[in-house]
């Protein structure tokens, strides 16, 4: 019999029933969800190669690329905003097997198609993907022992891979194709899918957490308009002062970052308020 967690001193006591909390994550459990996240992230942690890679394929120009980052990032925020109610009624494992083939399939039919309309079409199915393998990834994090530290080495591994790969990508690119370097993004997608044995099924496990006095709205507004704001700070920094210092190739890529992210921020901060609002709701007229 597994040994259930039923600390009486929890840092979040008040807000579960009981004290009571699923089973902790294992350190195959911590592994498992730190890949699935890092996979789920990977566009947002390589952005300009994964671009880069589309512009090579494709021959598209920056707005155009602007236009398939906004499409694949919004459909991440889709996705995350729906794993916020599915965590509670889907089977965690099934539905990350559902999240990494909608990734491997996007990526498959961006290394097939070479137009506009097919690219972004295959961006919103990969980034519907991306989302909800974030979103049950982070519930997954958020069952350690220590949350903060599982979030924090999640951060780094995705911090240090991702550099790698800004800084690798560029040498594969001189050896293999675009559309082979997607297939083996897809590939990556079934590596990671072999530890979900080791993912934590939260759907029978997950504690009632909104039982307390529901969102305090403006704390949480003010929290969530100053991360918009931040983000809008640093893209605006990041368009006008290190462009000046990069390639002619890479400058119009980050322009249309700075475009894509004014544009995607607000839907999404938008989608995450829905998200928790319907769940203080749900959670109130069952009590």
């Amino acid at each position: 019999m597994e040994h259930v967690w039923t600390d009486p001193a929890s840092p979040i006591q008040g807000l579960v029933k009981a004290g009571a909390h699923g089973r902790r994550l294992t350190t195959a459990g911590l592994v498992s969800a730190i890949a699935v996240g890092f996979v789920g992230a990977l566009f947002i942690f390589i952005t300009p190669a994964m671009l880069a890679l589309i512009a090579a394929q494709s021959g598209m120009d920056d707005a155009h690329l602007g236009y398939i980052a906004a499409w694949d990032i919004n459909a991440m925020g889709v996705g995350m905003a729906a794993s916020t109610f599915l965590l509670v009624r889907w089977n965690w494992r099934r539905a990350l097997i559902l999240a990494l083939a909608l990734i491997m399939l996007g990526n498959i039919a961006t290394a097939a198609v070479h137009d506009y309309a097919m690219i972004a079409l295959a961006s919103c199915v990969a980034g519907l993907g991306q989302g909800l393998a974030v979103g049950f990834s982070f519930a997954a994090l958020g069952r350690a022992s220590n949350p903060d530290r599982a979030f924090s080495i999640y951060l780094v591994v995705g911090a240090v891979l991702g550099a790698a790969l800004l800084y690798g990508l560029p040498i594969l690119q001189t050896e293999f194709t675009p559309g082979t370097i997607f297939l083996a993004n897809a590939a990556l997608t079934v590596l990671v899918g072999l530890s979900l044995p080791a993912f934590p099924n939260g759907q029978c496990e997950e504690d009632e957490v909104y039982t307390g006095d529901g969102i305090n709205w403006r704390l949480a507004i003010t929290a969530l308009g100053a991360v918009a704001l931040v983000f809008f700070a640093l893209w605006a920094l990041a368009s006008v002062r290190i462009s000046r210092s990069l390639s002619v190739i890479w400058r119009p890529i980050l322009c249309s970052i700075s475009r894509t992210v004014s544009a995607v921020l607000p839907p999404t901060i938008v989608a995450i308020t829905a998200a928790g609002s319907a769940a203080s709701s749900g959670a109130r007229s069952s009590t």
